[in-house]
């Protein structure tokens, strides 16, 4: 049987199941691998996720609150549902997964520096713009972090009006894709860090 697995699934090692069945049942049927996954946030809805060539490059918040991994996926979906969910639990302070974003060269750029803004920073959208470079961008830095393709991952909740700074999660947060009620849950989260125990 396990030859038979390596020679109509060679990815068939890599593969990680809730049951042994499962896996059985899918090598089986040779499905093809699902590329779309979704884990339950701690509020009424979910977040979703896309994996292509061992790299997550979409991400995205959903009221939806039927979610559930499915019973076989690439390690690189599990490692990213746990990662999620230490997220959520208040014990992970930073994602380590491969992330592939796409946009223009400014968008790249505005992302990447976006990324050294750490769990419980904040910054405002000057304050943005000019570690990237453009300190009269400020509104197109704006721009870049509304097409930002992976919300939480690369964290555009971290951007705040300059006026707020102070008061991050008491008061108006501004904008964000998902909404100002997330953004504001989100920076209340890291607030109240714990470590992992």
């Amino acid at each position: 049987e396990l030859r038979y697995f390596r020679q109509n699934w060679p990815d068939w090692p890599d593969l990680i199941a809730t049951d042994l069945s499962a896996l059985v049942q899918f090598l089986l049927n040779k499905k093809p691998l699902p590329n779309d996954f979704a884990v339950p946030t701690p509020w009424p809805g979910s977040f979703h996720f896309h994996i292509e060539n061992e790299q997550i490059n979409r991400s995205f918040f959903s009221s939806n609150q039927k979610c559930e991994m499915p019973p076989v996926a690439k390690p690189l979906a599990w490692q990213t549902a746990m990662q999620i969910e230490e997220y959520f639990d208040g014990c992970r302070t930073e994602f380590l997964l491969p992330l592939q974003a796409s946009g223009s060269a400014f968008e790249q750029q505005i992302w990447q520096h976006l990324q050294n803004i750490k769990y419980r920073e904040t910054a405002s959208y000057q304050q943005l713009s000019e570690m990237a470079g453009h300190p009269q961008a400020a509104r197109a830095a704006g721009n870049a972090l509304k097409k930002n393709p992976l919300p939480l991952f690369i964290p555009c909740h971290r951007i705040l009006p300059q006026n707020q700074l102070a008061e991050s999660a008491q008061s108006a947060v501004g904008n964000y894709l998902a909404g100002s009620d997330i953004k504001r849950w989100l920076l209340k989260l890291e607030c109240a860090h714990k470590k992992c125990e």
